[in-house]
């Protein structure tokens, strides 16, 4: 209903992710189906879903794994070991 150049200037305001992106301190997963072939903006799940869920559940042991290490870590540091 916008005109491009008006959501663009909005996105850039308003919605400047790529400016806060570097704020982030997690594990982020990216999802968007423009970047696959017969996927809409809403849909990959339900046209992908066996890739979607695999995704999710590498995503989601790197997450596991992620947490663990940096437990040790902190663990390994602790003055009351």
């Amino acid at each position: 209903m916008f005109p491009v150049f008006f959501a663009r200037r909005l996105d850039s305001i308003a919605l400047a992710n790529i400016d806060m992106i570097s704020k982030v301190q997690c594990p982020v997963f990216f999802v968007h189906g423009t970047l696959f072939v017969d996927a809409g903006h809403n849909d990959i799940e339900s046209k992908f879903l066996n890739l979607f869920l695999r995704s999710m559940q590498e995503f989601t042991v790197f997450c596991a794994k992620k947490a663990h290490d940096n437990t040790e870590k902190i663990s390994a540091q602790s003055p009351y070991n």
